[in-house]
């Protein structure tokens, strides 16, 4: 037996201490935008710490350190980078997510951080192309930025736009056929 405090004496098992010892979490409204069958795991990872606002971009870097980065958003050279900068204002991850939302026929939907979390939030159903897409649109955005940070390496919002296709379009391919082949041993 164990005893849990919601649940008083219950059968033991692993999943009654683990949620015992975890506690509840209350979900956020993102969480099936992040989190979902098919997913890219470093992609979703990656759209998670965005979500929470945590990618050590240059503002943040900022209040952790004494001396102030003199280096500028890699992705345009306009002005500091920081999460809602790079998460669409930078007008190189806006020419990159209006390129791939467009190519999905997302053409209405918004460009602003915050806005595009609540669109996809409340979205239902959440088509998996659209979550695919935004989190390789995101995972792209941030690697382009590093790459332009840490190493001479540049790519054209073109050849972006061209890649998180090519990957959405991958995982879409893999997911219609592993779902093919589930139901063709289930169904015999």
């Amino acid at each position: 037996m164990w005893v849990s405090d919601s649940r008083g004496d219950v059968p033991f098992s692993v999943s009654v201490v683990y949620s015992t010892l975890d506690g509840h979490h209350v979900l956020v409204p993102w969480h099936s935008t992040v989190w979902f069958t098919g997913h890219i795991p470093k992609h979703a990872f990656c759209l998670w710490v965005a979500c929470h606002k945590r990618h050590p971009t240059q503002d943040r870097i900022l209040s952790w350190s004494t001396d102030p980065p003199d280096f500028r958003c890699s992705l345009c050279m306009v002005c500091m980078d920081s999460h809602d900068h790079l998460f669409f204002e930078c007008p190189y991850s806006l020419e990159v997510w209006v390129g791939v939302r467009n190519a999905i026929g997302w053409a209405d939907f918004p460009t602003k951080w915050e806005d595009v979390i609540d669109t996809i939030s409340m979205a239902t159903p959440r088509h998996l192309i659209q979550r695919l897409t935004l989190a390789a649109s995101v995972y792209m955005i941030w690697q382009e930025r590093n790459r332009r940070t840490f190493s001479d390496e540049k790519r054209p919002p073109a050849l972006l736009i061209k890649e998180i296709l090519a990957i959405t379009s991958l995982r879409m391919d893999w997911e219609r056929d592993r779902k093919k082949v589930c139901h063709g041993v289930l169904g015999s």
